[in-house]
Parts: C-alpha cells; sequence; structure tokens
C-alpha cells in the first residue's frame, strides 16, 4: 500500500470519527432539549405537602354518609417547586365518589364571610392573601387560583357546602395541582341516623347545641 494510500484511509477514518461524534453530540443535545421542554410544558416536578383534610358538621357531630352543609378545610403546601401564577395556576381537590364539592346551597363566598361557598387562603404570603372560589358541583373540582402562590406557600382551601359522599367507611381525599403532583389522606363517614359525638370542645358544644335546641326546642332545623 502506497502512502498516498494510507494517508487517504487515514483521513477517512478521522472523518468518519469526526462524524460519530458530532451525531452523538447533536443527539445529546436533542435530548437534552427534548428534556427541558417537557419540564418546561409538562409534567409537575413536585408533589403537594403536608396535606391535612378537616370536616365539621354545623351539629357538632362527626361528619355522616350523605349529609349535607359539611365544612371541608383542606390545609396544604405547594413543594419548593410548585408556584401557581394567578389566572393561568390550578389546584384540582378530589374526595369520594358521590360526594358534591358544590352542595345544595353553594354560592359565591366574600372574604371572611364563613357562609355557604368557598375561599381560598395563601397564610404565608405578606400580605396575607384571600379570595372566594366559585362552586363546582361533582366530587372532583379544578379551581383556577386568583392570586400568585410561591412555591413552599401554605394554602386553605375551605369549602362550607358540601355534601358527603352516601357510603359510610373510610375514604380518601386527595390535592393536586398545575404545578405539583397528588398528595392523599383518608377520612372517615360515620352511618347515618347514628349520632357520634365527637371528642373536643367543639364537639361537646355542638352537642348540647343540639340537645338544646333539637330536644328541648323542639327546632327541627337544628336536628343532624
Amino acid at each position: 500500500m502506497t502512502l498516498i494510500h494510507r494517508s487517504v484511509l487515514r483521513a477517512r477514518r478521522l472523518a468518519r470519527g469526526a462524524l460519530a461524534t458530532i451525531v452523538a453530540s447533536v443527539a445529546g443535545i436533542g435530548m437534552t432539549a427534548g428534556i427541558t421542554a417537557g419540564q418546561a410544558f409538562g409534567a409537575p416536578s413536585g408533589t403537594i405537602q403536608n396535606l391535612y383534610l378537616h370536616i365539621t358538621s354545623p351539629s357538632g357531630f362527626l361528619p355522616q354518609a350523605g349529609q349535607k352543609a359539611q365544612r371541608y378545610v383542606f390545609d396544604f403546601s405547594t413543594s419548593p417547586t410548585g408556584a401557581l401564577a394567578a389566572g393561568t395556576g390550578t389546584i384540582t381537590l378530589t374526595t369520594a365518589p358521590g360526594t358534591n364539592l358544590g352542595g345544595n346551597n353553594c354560592h359565591t363566598a366574600s372574604p371572611g364571610q364563613q357562609q355557604e361557598g368557598l375561599t381560598i387562603v395563601d397564610s404565608t404570603s405578606v400580605p396575607y392573601q384571600e379570595a372566594s372560589l366559585p362552586c363546582l358541583q361533582g366530587s372532583t373540582a379544578t379551581y383556577a387560583v386568583p392570586f400568585a402562590i410561591a412555591a413552599g406557600d401554605d394554602v386553605e382551601i375551605v369549602d362550607y357546602s358540601v355534601t358527603n359522599a352516601p357510603t359510610p367507611g373510610s375514604h380518601t381525599a386527595s390535592v393536586s395541582s398545575s404545578s405539583d403532583s397528588a398528595a392523599s389522606t383518608t377520612y372517615n363517614l360515620s352511618i347515618p341516623g347514628v349520632p357520634q359525638i365527637g371528642v373536643g370542645v367543639t364537639q361537646v358544644y355542638g352537642y348540647f347545641w343540639v340537645l338544646w335546641n333539637c330536644g328541648i326546642l323542639r327546632n327541627a332545623a337544628a336536628c343532624p
């Protein structure tokens, strides 16, 4: 093989190696770009934190299956990457099948007023933020946030007019957002028509309130 032939072959090998390097680099760039685009447009990278659901009945009894006018309080925190933009960020509440988050008497509540409706509060922001949310029917509802919520903020959504699921027993509720995956918690509904007194000052007060108004004054509207 002549010197010229060796030089040509060496040049071809170098060219093929350089081409392979370029292709691999382009592919790597494409993969990186794809990941970045997916993160920018797609799936939440965090998870809702510190979810707690508290359910109370106007009568003070523990919540019963099928009961109306229940107050559901969802407390949670957004993740370190869970910021939500006003108007475009969303929060989704999911409860047991058969629950009606809109309730039969639900109407838009005014901030600071405990009436049949929903309010959302960001207690971490300065100043403190509070606004109303629309009444949406069904066991799952998605709400556009009315103000910006920063990553890591403590949020509370209060729904004053929920109708409980018709089935007693243990149920699951969850909260997710457009920036965070869902976190879940469990809650219990007792058998309808079987009064069960909760433990605590609020429940004891509720028991005597029902006893006085329903049992003594015979006010049917006060009876659970």
